[in-house]
């Protein structure tokens, strides 16, 4: 859903874009303050909402029931292999400028929507919610 908000408002973004799950209090007890907090800034370009967070590798995430396809994932997203270790907010709520996400094409996001295409609930997602910090920044 984020990234297809962001394929279609690619030339109309608003200047910051908040995006939350669906619960959003379950990963983050005190969100309204914390987007209170960031309303008083201007210059961000991305930063998580979520509470809780936690740190990972490539070659290995603790934070998810079964493992993650995390490498494949991460090449066919960004195009290449890579080692690196990376933060990720739980629960995917962030706040990101609309420079940051222009920084990437719109084919960028257009090849992620697609790559989520092929079901309901793919895993890939689980992946992209551990990289969101990655693509905008």
């Amino acid at each position: 859903t984020f990234y297809y908000h962001i394929c279609n408002n690619y030339n109309k973004l608003a200047d910051y874009t908040i995006f939350l799950q669906g619960a959003p209090f379950d990963h983050s007890p005190n969100l309204v303050k914390n987007i209170k907090k960031f309303m008083k800034k201007t210059n961000i370009d991305f930063a998580f909402l979520s509470e809780n967070i936690k740190k990972c590798n490539l070659n290995q995430c603790p934070h998810h029931p079964t493992p993650l396809p995390l490498k494949s994932t991460y090449k066919k997203i960004f195009g290449k292999e890579a080692e690196t270790d990376f933060t990720f907010g739980a629960g995917a709520q962030f706040i990101v400028s609309k420079e940051a996400i222009r920084r990437r094409s719109l084919k960028f996001y257009t090849n992620i929507v697609k790559m989520l295409e092929y079901s309901v609930h793919p895993v890939e997602g689980y992946c992209l919610e551990r990289f969101h910090k990655l693509i905008f920044t």
